[in-house]
């Protein structure tokens, strides 16, 4: 009996262990992820093509300690379906339109999964930075951009927008995921 018990509880921290070092699992997660249909095989899909995206900003906002952040969108203008797999190249840029502190860009701590766009609808990222906000007088930040070039994974293609960044941290980019259910 002391035996079974034992193992019973050895069991239960082993289990608990591996919740705590994988997270709980959020069944909503996993539609981003390309998987086998249920009723067939696994559908593939071709990897989208820069002449088929279009990029737009979505929203935008600023989080309590300064936090700014804005949602962009692949769109896919193709026929098809198309496969995104990354984070986004982002490259900031100064007046003349030469990229600046690159360095200051980096990708979130996040394993991308690939995403599959149908035609006309959209994978969404997302940029956070600090603006600086964050209510301590004589807090300068390091310098401003005002354009950057945006491209989607595995393309060629480059987009620029006119966005303002003050650089007072690091830009985190966020992987390529799809937007939630409606």
């Amino acid at each position: 009996m002391p035996t079974r018990i034992f193992v019973v509880a050895a069991g239960t921290i082993c289990l608990l262990m591996v919740w705590w070092i994988v997270g709980p699992v959020d069944p909503s997660a996993s539609a981003a992820i390309n998987r086998p249909n249920a009723t067939g095989p696994v559908v593939e899909t071709s990897q989208c093509n820069g002449p088929d995206l279009s990029l737009v900003q979505i929203d935008s906002g600023i989080e309590m300690g300064g936090i700014a952040w804005w949602d962009y969108a692949f769109k896919n203008q193709g026929s098809s379906a198309c496969t995104l797999n990354g984070f986004p190249r982002v490259q900031l840029l100064n007046a003349r339109g030469q990229v600046v502190h690159s360095k200051m860009v980096q990708n979130e701590d996040a394993t991308p999964a690939s995403v599959t766009i149908e035609p006309k609808q959209q994978a969404q990222f997302r940029l956070r930075y600090n603006n600086g906000s964050r209510g301590r007088k004589g807090t300068h930040c390091l310098a401003s951009v005002s354009r950057l070039r945006i491209q989607a994974p595995g393309t060629t293609r480059w987009f620029r927008r006119n966005d303002k960044i003050d650089l007072c941290d690091l830009v985190r980019v966020s992987e390529i995921y799809l937007p939630p259910a409606q």
